[in-house]
């Protein structure tokens, strides 16, 4: 399997990612981006403390497990 992490918006991308052979991404993405992607990807949840992720020192294996404990214990929202 081969997959994607990425910030920018790949809705529209589909046809490059399938060549590609991409199976499945991950984001932080609109709901319309997530359907429109779910139909020929999986998807994969990211995320991070969002008041620290844009600090490179701030990424760690120790904030690794914390920031998915944390996303274990908060309830998906719609978009």
């Amino acid at each position: 399997m081969w997959g994607i992490d990425t910030s920018s918006n790949v809705e529209y991308e589909v046809s490059c990612l399938k060549n590609q052979k991409v199976d499945y991404g991950g984001n932080v993405m609109s709901k319309s981006e997530a359907q429109a992607l779910s139909k020929d990807f999986k998807l994969m949840a990211v995320w991070e403390n969002a008041q620290k992720g844009n600090d490179p020192n701030y990424f760690s294996y120790s904030h690794g497990v914390s920031d998915g404990e944390q996303a274990f214990e908060i309830p998906p929202k719609e978009n």
